[in-house]
């Protein structure tokens, strides 16, 4: 890695950032109890039949649909993955069953218009809720439901890479019933696969002209996709989409060509099905990049510790699609600290009045 930082500005604030999530998720998983804790008391209290909303904007919403499909997957019940403001335009429709419905608003600086407002409305119609936040002072943490607090996920950065990954490490301890994952070893793979990887996948984004990438996945996975294909877009300006793999076949592989990366987060409950998608891929003429436990035949192969849990290796495919993201953006010219169009929150005019 050191060579390769010649090849590009490795003083950039979103690759430090990037290159961070090892040692910062080491200081969220030491709060792991306080997690548990508050998650106890919410996603595990013994009420049935509940139905759990996330809630965020823009890479807090993809977020919620990872934690949405690991909570229906953990838990046997139901959860959804929403847009803030979906709350704000039918408020009486999704809490209509108060004692049923609970909340979870997701925010990187706490301050996002959409969701302190959604946040608000769940409270007023006496929803049981939680905020998930990177900003202790924030106005989503003072507004009086418990709290997932994730300092060490705080960034500069406009573009969201380590607050993506502690928020929703943070949520799977919550969630994380009689410590059944201790995430011990998470960080210490996170490096090594960092490590490995990142001259390959600099390497070929330097020697290609990709220019449209295509992210793949399946439940939990889908989320993820849905977040690598915003960071292209937010890095790189660049033409960039989202899809459940099985559905890629349906109209959008017509697009494929030899300037196509089509990167797919194999689930192993999945993976045959996945992999032929793939295989189609390359057929067409396109390029594929693979992410799962064992290596494939691909233009890049990243592997994945077996030993893992199944969500450790969805977090664990966080940092090589974000470094993906940002090499492209270096590929153009880019300064992926200074995006197009981008703040760090949206905060819209006269809240209280939506």
């Amino acid at each position: 890695m050191n060579n390769l930082s010649e090849r590009f500005d490795a003083t950039l604030l979103s690759y430090k950032e990037i290159l961070e999530q090892p040692t910062s998720w080491e200081k969220t998983i030491k709060n792991k109890d306080s997690y548990v804790k508050i998650g106890r008391d919410f996603f595990d209290d013994g009420i049935n039949n509940k139905i759990i909303l996330f809630s965020g904007c823009g890479s807090s919403l993809y977020l919620g649909e990872v934690a949405a499909a690991y909570y229906r997957r953990n838990f046997n019940s139901w959860a959804l993955g929403m847009a803030s403001s979906e709350f704000l335009a039918n408020p009486d429709v999704l809490f209509h069953k108060p004692n049923q419905t609970y909340f979870v608003a997701i925010s990187r600086s706490g301050e996002t218009s959409e969701t302190v407002m959604a946040l608000k409305k769940a409270i007023d119609h006496g929803v049981k809720c939680l905020a998930v936040t990177c900003t202790p002072k924030s106005t989503l943490a003072t507004l009086g439901c418990p709290v997932l607090i994730t300092e060490s996920g705080s960034e500069e950065s406009v573009v969201m890479t380590k607050s993506f990954s502690n928020m929703l490490l943070a949520i799977c301890l919550a969630m994380n019933k009689a410590n059944e994952n201790d995430y011990d070893n998470l960080s210490k793979h996170a490096d090594a696969i960092i490590k490995k990887y990142t001259n390959q996948i600099f390497d070929f984004l330097d020697k290609s002209t990709i220019n449209r990438f295509i992210f793949l996945g399946t439940s939990e996975r889908f989320g993820i996709a849905r977040e690598a294909s915003l960071k292209v877009k937010e890095m790189a300006i660049c033409d960039s989409e989202s899809f459940e793999t099985l559905e890629y076949r349906h109209g959008p592989i017509s697009l494929v060509d030899d300037k196509t990366l089509v990167s797919c987060i194999v689930s192993p409950h999945f993976r045959q099905d996945e992999l032929e998608v793939l295989e189609d891929v390359k057929k067409y003429g396109g390029n594929t990049l693979i992410i799962h436990e064992i290596a494939h035949e691909s233009d890049i192969s990243i592997v994945l510790p077996e030993k893992c849990t199944d969500i450790e290796k969805v977090l664990l495919s966080l940092p090589v699609l974000h470094l993906l993201a940002f090499f492209k953006a270096q590929n153009k010219g880019i300064n992926p600290d200074k995006p197009r169009h981008l703040s760090q929150f949206v905060k819209l005019p006269d809240n209280d009045k939506m």
